[in-house]
């Protein structure tokens, strides 16, 4: 079974999670508490009249599984199958204080394969974040860390479970430590100063009969960031006004570092308690070996945000930077029934600044209106993730050293009826690289831009309060502009899932995967899973 890089990169990981929590236990007890979470200064000054909450809960959770499949390489020709079992044990520890937050997602799980056992592996998955007021109304440290996997390169087979032997899987792990100060100038202003460092590592991941996908190029990467903001307080009513400095120095192993620098100052009129608009200018000063327009210049947007209704909301802005004109959009409607998330931004920006949400969190959000039980929650959560796998419902994401230009479209709709839930999601990313070299593909091959778009639909039927169906679907094309690789990855999956006792249910499903592309890429995969989910 493999060990090595991973073990330790999931171990600093861990570490930080552990900081993350040992913030909450440090001011869970202290009389003073005020606050629950610290997530805000306006939740701070409201904080003295709330009642001391003390809470913690540890959930222990176990998952086996035995998959066949007849593709178990996701080969072109040659195809081996195989019978794989996995088990992964792990827990889920929710933490909340007066004045602290800390939340942990854990588990390690094991593949073993019957006819290819040197192949036997496993892989670390964790969602971690804490926070903490360490100085009432003043001090704060946020935590966090994950540990994730997805493919390398986009020039290998890749699909939708860990359990296939592509050897083209990358462990990402990412850890933060951000303390920030907050301080109230009466009526007038309220300033906030931040300093955030974050460590991102990479190491290869997964078994492979043929050799795994090289890293390369591809370094490890710490991140320290400032940031400052000073933004007009009640005395100025309806005016707005806000300045605000960011710096951040990015460094990849010997390698010149990347630096990212900008100061701007606002100023907005709120018209109503649901319309306003804000005009900010400023200056970027970015610092790497670029192509393109040299990153440096004056830059404006304009933007506005309505309200029209408590349960609706609209963010519009246009503006130019170095690059060109820039757009973006965010709108989000929440109804007892349905919520709905979109958003279209263009920035400039890197792999380890992209903070990507994992797919448990993204989908905990979407579904919080449609099924306020955490419980109940969770579970329709793990039920899509282990049908859809890791990233299917977001697409991938850029694995680069290099800075580049990001234009990101996402949208999601949750429906909750009576007896089903509904999920369909879209994304369209153009990823351009803005420095030479192998910005997007290290070591492989220089495609210099990635455009990807999909989308998937997700349907669970209720049949009896112990029985439900699931169907899912995806749909991801991958196009890289002058080249001549172009990929179209299909994914369905129907089972399914039964509550055999209060804290145990079981999955039965089939898994139906295509890769259209070069010849060297094109494969098909049917495979049956059986699965055993305990939590309590």
């Amino acid at each position: 079974m493999a060990t090595g890089t991973g073990k330790g990169m999931a171990n600093r990981a861990l570490g930080f999670a552990m900081l993350a929590l040992g913030f909450g236990y440090a001011h869970a007890d202290d009389p003073a508490n005020t606050q629950q979470g610290a997530v805000s200064t306006q939740q701070a000054q409201t904080a003295d009249s709330q009642p001391p909450v003390r809470s913690w809960v540890l959930i222990p959770t176990l998952q086996l599984s035995e998959t066949y499949t007849d593709n178990l390489t996701l080969a072109p020709t040659n195809r081996l199958s195989d019978f794989i079992s996995s088990i992964m044990p792990g827990f889920t520890f929710r933490q909340t204080g007066n004045r602290t937050k800390a939340t942990l997602d854990y588990g390690v799980q094991g593949l073993f394969y019957r006819n290819q056992s040197q192949l036997d592996h496993y892989y670390s998955h964790l969602d971690a974040s804490g926070t903490a007021e360490i100085i009432k109304k003043t001090f704060f440290v946020d935590a966090g860390a994950s540990v994730m996997q997805q493919p390398l390169s986009f020039a290998g087979a890749y699909g939708a479970s860990l359990s296939n032997a592509t050897g083209n899987i990358i462990n990402i792990s990412s850890s933060s430590l951000s303390p920030y100060l907050v301080h109230r100038f009466g009526e007038i202003a309220t300033g906030e100063v931040r300093f955030t460092h974050t460590i991102q590592n990479y190491s290869q991941g997964g078994p492979s009969t043929t050799g795994n996908a090289y890293l390369g190029g591809l370094y490890s990467s710490t991140s320290d960031s400032t940031a400052a903001s000073l933004n007009g307080g009640s005395a100025f009513n309806n005016l707005l006004w806000g300045m605000n400095y960011n710096d951040t120095v990015i460094q990849y192993g010997g390698m010149p570092e990347t630096r990212l620098m900008n100061y701007s100052a606002n100023m907005g009129y709120l018209f109503t308690p649901k319309f306003k608009v804000i005009l900010t200018g400023g200056y970027e000063k970015d610092s790497y070996v670029y192509i393109g327009p040299q990153p440096q210049s004056v830059y404006w947007k304009a933007e506005t945000d309505w309200a029209p209704t408590s349960h609706t909301k609209f963010m519009v802005s246009v503006g130019h930077r170095f690059f060109g004109n820039t757009r973006s959009l965010t709108v989000n409607q929440v109804t007892r029934l349905t919520t709905f998330q979109a958003s279209y931004n263009e920035d400039v920006t890197s792999t380890i600044l992209q903070q990507t949400i994992p797919t448990s969190s993204f989908l905990d959000q979407l579904l919080q209106a449609q099924i306020p039980n955490a419980a109940a929650r969770q579970q329709a959560v793990q039920s899509l993730i282990a049908s859809l796998g890791g990233q299917a419902l977001l697409g991938q994401n850029v694995i680069t050293n290099q800075v580049y230009l990001a234009k990101t479209f996402n949208a999601s709709m949750g429906i909750n009826l009576p007896r089903s839930i509904m999920i369909l999601t879209a994304f369209n990313t153009k990823s351009s690289s803005l420095e030479p070299g192998n910005a997007l593909l290290p070591n492989i091959a220089n495609y210099g831009a990635v455009n990807e778009q999909g989308g998937t639909a997700s349907w669970n039927w209720q049949f009896s309060p112990h029985l439900s169906s699931h169907f899912n679907a995806s749909l991801t094309s991958m196009v890289f502009p002058g080249q001549t690789l172009n990929e179209n990855f299909k994914l369905l999956n129907v089972g399914l899932t039964e509550q055999l006792a209060r804290h145990l249910n079981g999955d039965i499903s089939y898994r139906h995967q295509t890769m259209i592309a070069p010849a060297y890429l094109n494969y098909t995969e049917n495979a049956f899973i059986a699965t055993l989910n305990y939590a309590n």
